[in-house]
């Protein structure tokens, strides 16, 4: 009923004006940043996750012919094809290193950017104890290994190239805490130099303790590179993501309860919270590596979507895990439980699948978007 006195009337108009200029800076503000900052390729990434054990350019080059990702992040897996293979780990490298050049091969002829990665390097020590990380002959393995990564990209464009090393940084202490590896920004700030010395073009992607954990954030100093990403893993809850593998029992739903807690997209969102603070802070790019739910876990179809609506949100790239390797992440298979592969055998659907069907959901192929 007030709204009729002339001198309020007056005075709301100058303040929705003033709320409208100042809205008009901030986004100016806020594109003049985005302007000056240095981007990569395509970004924000887009993308899925393929492993030299699982993935061959052909399986790939198909993959890209399907969606329009525009990011491969392509996992260099030694320590899986020593193990599985019952290889000598320097033979299982041998196979892993000659595996890059046919693959970039692949990505560049389609313009897409390939995020080279290695977890594990398994050349001497575990790399879940602190010794680990402290041990000087153990860096220098690290370091000469990275060093024959790097030549295997010395003739392609490594303007479309990133390199992704210990992308689940983790001590796991005798007491079984979970701790980042210590001195870890130190470590980091290490490895960027080191490969700047050979590599001044390519991107580097780093990331915090403790693993996939996105707490560790908050003790994450920024590293001093302007090509630098800032990379995270999403799975939790864990319960929901990883149900029925390993002891985690299976039957949480999503959205729902875990351990009295009520997960929900609000709730993810609060769980991101911290990168979110660190994106603001530094004004850095973020890419979530990695992040699914196993195809059993009732729910997990929206669980994917929200995320992506999520990181869609804040401007931040993802790429999807995993378009290859096991089959509870592997988008070919149905939505029943499998306990091992060969269970799963019975289950392939290929693109008929609930999981391709989110597949072309978060990459905009039914709306006909190629981004």
């Amino acid at each position: 009923m007030h709204s009729h006195v002339p001198g309020l009337r007056t005075s709301r108009m100058y303040v929705f004006r003033l709320a409208a200029l100042a809205a008009i800076a901030f986004f100016a503000f806020t594109a003049e940043v985005m302007a000056q900052q240095q981007l990569p390729p395509h970004w924000p990434w887009r993308g899925v996750s393929v492993n030299t054990v699982s993935a061959s350019p052909e399986m790939v080059a198909a993959l890209l012919d399907k969606l329009p990702i525009k990011v491969l992040r392509f996992q260099l897996h030694a320590c899986q094809e020593a193990r599985v293979k019952r290889l000598p780990i320097d033979v299982a490298w041998e196979h892993s290193l000659k595996k890059i050049s046919p693959m970039l091969q692949v990505a560049q002829q389609r313009g897409v950017v390939t995020v080279i990665n290695v977890s594990k390097f398994c050349l001497g020590g575990d790399q879940r104890k602190a010794a680990f990380w402290t041990d000087e002959q153990e860096k220098k393995r690290i370091y000469a290994m990275i060093d024959r990564i790097i030549e295997q990209t010395s003739k392609f464009d490594r303007s479309l190239i990133a390199y992704d090393f210990f992308s689940e940084p983790l001590v796991i202490t005798p007491s079984r805490r979970r701790l980042p590896p210590p001195d870890w920004n130190d470590y980091l700030a290490g490895i960027v130099k080191h490969v700047r010395a050979k590599d001044d073009t390519s991107w580097m992607v780093v990331s915090a303790g403790p693993g996939m954990n996105p707490v560790g954030y908050a003790d994450l100093h920024p590293v001093s590179d302007k090509r630098v990403i800032y990379n995270v893993h999403m799975y939790l809850p864990t319960q929901f993501t990883h149900q029925g593998l390993a002891h985690i029992p299976w039957g949480v739903t999503y959205p729902g309860g875990v351990k009295g807690v009520y997960w929900d997209k609000h709730k993810l969102r609060g769980a991101l919270d911290v990168v979110r603070d660190f994106q603001i802070k530094n004004e850095a790019l973020v890419w979530v590596g990695e992040f699914s739910a196993v195809r059993w876990a009732e729910g997990s179809e929206l669980y994917i979507k929200d995320l992506v609506d999520i990181f869609e949100g804040y401007g931040w790239g993802w790429a999807y895990f995993s378009a290859s390797g096991f089959h509870g992440w592997n988008p070919n298979y149905s939505r029943h439980y499998a306990s091992n592969q060969r269970m799963a055998a019975d289950q392939f659907e290929g693109e008929r699948s609930m999981r391709w069907q989110t597949l072309r959901s978060i990459f905009k192929v039914e709306q006909g978007i190629n981004q």
